[in-house]
């Protein structure tokens, strides 16, 4: 029989060996507490005092046997406890493997379609290339699911070309329907195409809008639209009020981007000064049912005619009518255009008694954006047009 010795355990120091009498000792005497640290000889984990049976009279105790001065000489057993403890590690084990199996031949089956869809994909370009659009198209619907990014992109873009090639204005739809669904935007080259493609984005990238009725006779958000790669150039004549003569003459270049982001490059000439350029970049503010771009006009969201909105400072926007107008696409097709007229009206004092008023109209088309914008000014009992505004080309990148 082997006397069974403690050790008082605090922070990383040990203190002892302690038979278990002197340990009883301590603990009636005060210097071992009921929380502090205590580790059998024979096992390398401690525990608080309070959970050694018989070492103090109220401890809820957990230990099995008493502290004893003696212990037999065989091999300490482990507990039911321990058994559970060890199973429950094995079983854990177990799972783990398995779960590593299984991720392990997700992986293999998602790099092999993807391998297949880039082997899918190169064949397609191919036969894109040599004119065999048909075998293309069935290669690119196969590989989709497994491209990512540009190639996505162009696959898309491609089958759509095809579709709009073949008078299949319905497919054509639907995959651009695919692909904004899957955030990806196509590469188009077919005219019908881009103007689809345009004419989806439009309703969908601008927050708070709201789709038209059947007959159309609300203002919608994509009557201003931000729609990415769109670039449009605007060239804007002034005259001076008493001559009317030409004040100057400016060319803008504006590049949208997306999520109503968008470049602006600017040049100005004036009769008799040399040309100044500049560039920027800014965004529409969309809030409170407006869209908002900034120093150019307010749109309000499911407006109708004679509806009347604010703008900034003293400035008031009024819608005035819708009107239809029509334009020739891909193969002399007819495509007919929603327009909606707007007027925008600031009164201020001359400074001379009297009013000065500015009354602008604005022509917007619904997927297209500004079109035109001619602003009049009302002084000493004239109306004069001081400044033409005309969209001279609309382009997609």
């Amino acid at each position: 029989m082997a006397q069974q010795t403690w050790f008082i355990v605090r922070g990383e120091k040990e203190e002892g060996p302690y038979t278990g009498t002197v340990l009883k000792e301590m603990a009636s005497s005060g210097k071992l507490k009921p929380t502090d640290m205590v580790r059998r000889g024979d096992v390398e984990s401690a525990r608080t005092a309070n959970q050694i049976k018989g070492l103090f009279p109220a401890a809820g105790s957990q230990e099995v046997a008493s502290v004893p001065d003696k212990t037999p000489d065989h091999p300490h057993q482990p507990t039911s406890k321990r058994k559970w403890l060890v199973i429950s590690v094995a079983v854990a084990a177990v799972l783990l493997l398995s779960c590593a199996g299984l991720f392990g031949l997700g992986l293999f089956l998602m790099n092999s379609e993807r391998q297949a869809a880039k082997k899918d994909y190169a064949e397609a370009n191919e036969l894109w290339d040599v004119g065999k659009k048909e075998e293309s198209a069935v290669k690119y619907r196969g590989a989709l699911k497994g491209l990512r990014g540009e190639e996505k992109a162009m696959a898309y873009g491609r089958l759509i070309d095809h579709e709009c090639e073949a008078g299949n204005t319905e497919a054509a739809k639907s995959l651009v329907a695919d692909a904004a669904k899957a955030k990806i935007i196509p590469s188009v080259n077919h005219p019908d195409a881009k103007k689809l493609l345009a004419s989806v984005q439009a309703s969908s990238q601008q927050e708070g809008s709201a789709p038209a009725d059947a007959k159309g006779d609300v203002l919608t958000a994509d009557y201003l639209p931000c729609i990415a790669g769109n670039m449009k150039v605007y060239t804007e004549e002034r005259y001076d009020f008493d001559s009317g003569r030409p004040a100057n003459r400016t060319t803008d270049k504006i590049t949208f981007h997306g999520d109503n982001k968008y470049t602006l490059e600017w040049s100005t000439a004036s009769p008799g000064q040399a040309p100044t350029t500049g560039k920027g970049s800014d965004k529409f503010e969309v809030r409170g049912g407006m869209v908002i771009w900034l120093g150019r006009i307010t749109i309000k969201v499911r407006a109708k005619p004679g509806d009347e909105w604010p703008g900034t400072g003293k400035l008031t926007y009024k819608l005035v009518r819708f009107e239809k107008a029509e334009a020739k696409g891909g193969g002399g097709k007819v495509i007919e255009l929603q327009r909606a007229v707007i007027e925008s009206r600031l009164v201020s004092d001359d400074g001379r008694g009297g009013k000065t008023e500015h009354v602008t109209e604005y022509v917007l088309e619904k997927g297209g954006g500004i079109q035109s914008e001619k602003e009049y000014m009302t002084a000493r009992g004239r109306k004069v047009l001081i400044r033409e505004r005309r969209l001279s080309s609309s382009s997609y990148q």
